[in-house]
């Protein structure tokens, strides 16, 4: 007998995640509703998917799928689980968080799992699917090999990954994109302050990304604080007025002089 594909997906959510999945999937499954407690973003996506799509703003319309993919905040998980009705739990129930195991669905059903895409997503920045890597979890073999090949429709970097990798490979993408983003912000307002457009350090930024893919970041690793100068360092400190800037200046600063200079 031949093993069923997934065809048929609802997609729960509306945000930036279920933006991406919805309209990737939608070229290789049929994306029968899209649910969003706000009906306006529901339709707002459910156009841009290819096909009939329902947009729904009430659990208890949920029509019957193959699988359902959970896309939401990681602390609503949980509770909007309690809310799907029991006629809708048969299928296949999957999230894409990172750091969520898939004991959140102990108790729900048995055919479940995660489907975890490992990017940063913005609805308004295009990216190409087919690099994004995705660690998936089944809760049997059978399940497994269905969401593996669900993945494997949309992208060419499908891994195996259990909840606690999978919470692992979150730590480290929070290092990489959030903090990251997040000095770019700093480096932005110092820059705003100044008269100096953000613009200037576009080809510093990308440089830097480039050369990560050509060696280890530990090796690519430049500036004062590996190299122990101080005077630059302590110039820097004296420079930097807001008094929280200052002391995570100091404390990234003192980070690298270690790991470089034991």
């Amino acid at each position: 007998m031949e093993r069923k594909r997934i065809n048929d997906v609802i997609i729960i959510g509306s945000g930036n995640v279920a933006h991406h999945l919805a309209i990737a999937l939608s070229h290789v499954v049929n994306i029968k509703q899209i649910y969003s407690p706000n009906k306006q973003h529901a339709e707002s996506l459910a156009n841009l998917v290819e096909g009939e799509c329902t947009p729904i703003d009430n659990v208890d319309l949920l029509q019957d799928a193959d699988a359902y993919i959970i896309s939401i905040k990681d602390d609503a998980i949980a509770s909007f689980m309690r809310t799907v009705p029991q006629r809708n739990r048969n299928a296949i129930w999957l999230h894409t968080s990172g750091s969520i195991g898939r004991d959140v669905f102990n108790g729900f059903n048995s055919r479940n799992g995660v489907f975890y895409p490992l990017q940063t997503f913005s609805k308004a920045v295009a990216l190409n699917m087919k690099e994004v890597p995705f660690f998936i979890e089944g809760s049997n073999p059978e399940t497994e090999e269905l969401i593996m090949e669900l993945a494997g429709y949309i992208s060419d970097n499908v891994h195996h990954a259990d909840s606690e990798l999978r919470g692992k490979l979150h730590i480290a993408a929070v290092f990489a994109c959030n903090f990251a983003n997040h000095m770019y912000t700093l480096a932005y307002d110092l820059l705003k302050e100044n008269g100096l457009p953000f613009s200037v350090l576009a080809p510093l930024i990308n440089e830097t990304a480039r050369k990560i893919t050509t060696t280890t970041p530990d090796k690519a690793q430049t500036g004062p604080a590996i190299r122990g100068d101080k005077g630059i360092m302590e110039k820097h400190i004296s420079m930097i007025h807001d008094p929280f800037k200052k002391e995570l200046y100091e404390m990234i600063s003192m980070d690298i002089f270690k790991r470089y200079n034991n």
